[in-house]
């Protein structure tokens, strides 16, 4: 009998802390659905907005089709579809997701993850796919378990939501054929399955309006769920402190032109054949301050750019785009009336290559890429950021980057910065005019005023790709500038460095400690 009692004690001990931290609602099921007091208007800036509640389907306008020979779809002149990859099939598939893996604190060995299930089973717009067209099979996010890595959830649950979204036309003959470069994008999500009876779970549905327009509609999860079927929700958690996840996804087509995401420390892999490309991206998840908050409209200034500029409505919450200047500039115009505090820090890892719209502003070596070979990654933690890759300033031969974040947490102590470029050197080579791959760098970070801020930056490299860093630098909205050069090896930035590894990679840093993963070498 004591024996069976001690192990009733042992289950209760272990079930106590599962218990009390789900009581305490994680930063990740933060939502906007708030109405405003009257006379007042809110905001939102998160990643929730672009990234959240996404479905696949082909589309003809305001009709869905189930194929390219659907009539909704035959006759048309153009269409846009949305192709969330499923996990690959065989080793030859293409499109699809080929693992999921993370490395634990101690940056043992890697850890796969196994798939569970899709969610939902079956797509809400199910669709038969082209190949000869360019359309990828749409399917619904993956469930995955990684052994041994918990989140803050309690639990190994983890949701993969990787998809092309791009565009067919027709061609002389009246083929469908792509019209565009897709544009890949690769989240993770730590989840756990709630089937609570307090809520009306549904699949995610859509209505779709001539003109390209969209509104999703259906089950209550809303943005706390990363996907939905009916009764469940796969509900956000938060990552693992310290944990490094990576994904690698096979695409049938080359992934070119440039990327950006929400991972500290990234190790980038990219790699082309004659069947399409392979990419994988691994990393720590980035901590990326939310703001949520209203003002009230008559306590505003006359002058105030919010009232000027903008003119927010009254009585509604808005939940802007956080990539680009006009988002750092509207940004900049709430935080000075919100205190200049983050709401929360929301834990994200994602992966995202840049539309064609986005390379505007692009260095032409970098242009030159855009259906050729994949020419760089940008990540930060900033609440909002430059769209595309850095610009290229001529007359300070310096790559810049621009950030906006709160500069306080909501416990009132300092947000710190993190910054993460890596570019090809080719591409460096091609900006800079250099014979040989530049192998020197000074990295800083500019504040508003113009004056340099304290950042602890590191450069390495490998075989393909310069990998440059700036951490712990402080908002409100800083400039971040690389310069490369051509100087004697070996690949030296000019503090005092310590050298670190982790496999084959080699950083050389300016702090007396190496990053999560890294040994001193």
């Amino acid at each position: 009998m004591k024996r069976k009692l001690g192990f009733l004690l042992v289950i209760f001990s272990i079930l106590i802390p599962v218990a009390s931290h789900a009581d305490q609602t994680p930063p990740e099921q933060m939502n906007a659905g708030f109405a405003p007091p009257h006379g007042s208007a809110g905001i939102w800036f998160g990643d929730n907005a672009q990234f959240l509640n996404k479905v696949s389907y082909l589309r003809n306008e305001d009709k869905t089709c189930s194929s390219l020979s659907d009539p909704n779809c035959a006759k048309a002149e153009s269409l846009n579809y949305v192709a969330i990859l499923s996990p690959c099939a065989t080793a030859q598939s293409t499109d699809c997701i080929s693992s999921l893996f993370a490395n634990g604190n101690d940056a043992g060995p890697k850890i796969l993850g196994n798939l569970d299930r899709m969610i939902p089973e079956t797509p809400q717009y199910a669709y038969t796919a082209n190949t000869s067209a360019g359309l990828p099979q749409g399917a619904s996010p993956s469930l995955w378990h990684i052994p041994g890595i918990f989140h803050k959830g309690m639990t190994d649950e983890y949701v993969v939501v990787a998809s092309e979204t791009g565009n067919l036309g027709k061609d002389g003959k009246g083929h469908f054929i792509p019209t565009s470069v897709p544009q890949l994008t690769v989240e993770i999500f730590p989840v756990i399955l709630d089937s609570s009876e307090r809520f009306f779970y549904a699949p995610i549905s859509m209505q779709f309006f001539t003109g390209g327009g969209w509104s999703t509609t259906g089950g209550a999860g809303g943005t706390k769920c990363a996907t939905q079927d009916l009764a469940l929700c796969a509900l956000r958690q938060s990552f693992p402190d310290g944990t490094s996840f990576g994904v690698a996804v096979k695409l049938s087509e080359k992934l070119s032109g440039w990327m950006s995401g929400r991972i500290q420390n990234p190790d980038l892999n990219y790699s082309q054949s004659s069947t399409g490309s392979e990419v994988t991206l691994s990393g720590v998840p980035t901590l990326v301050p939310t703001v949520l908050g209203n003002v009230d409209l008559s306590k505003l200034s006359k002058d105030d750019p919010l009232l000027t500029k903008r003119n927010p409505v009254n009585g509604s919450t808005e939940e802007p785009q956080v990539v680009g200047m006009h988002s750092i500039d509207y940004f900049n115009m709430w935080n000075r009336n919100l205190g200049n505090i983050a709401t929360a820090l929301v834990s994200e890892w994602r992966f995202v290559s840049t539309p064609v719209q986005e390379l505007a502003n692009a260095p032409g070596c970098i242009l030159a890429t855009r259906t050729k070979t994949l020419a760089g990654f940008v990540s930060t933690n900033s609440t909002t950021y430059s769209e595309g890759p850095p610009v290229f300033d001529k007359t300070t031969s310096s790559l810049n980057y621009f950030v906006a974040s709160p500069h306080y947490q909501a416990d009132k102590s300092p947000f710190k910065g993190t910054y993460d470029l890596y570019i090809s050197k080719p591409v460096a080579r091609c900006i800079y005019g250099f014979k040989d791959a530049p192998i020197s760098a000074t990295i800083s970070v500019i504040d508003s005023t113009g004056q340099s801020e304290i950042a602890v930056t590191s450069l390495s490299e490998t075989k393909d790709w310069l990998h440059l860093s700036a951490d712990g630098f402080e908002f409100s909205s800083p400039k971040i500038s690389v310069k490369l050069s051509q100087a004697g090896s070996p690949v030296s930035i000019i503090q005092n460095k310590i050298t670190c590894i982790k496999g084959k990679t080699t950083k050389v840093i300016s702090t007396a400690t190496c990053p999560g993963g890294y040994k001193k070498k």
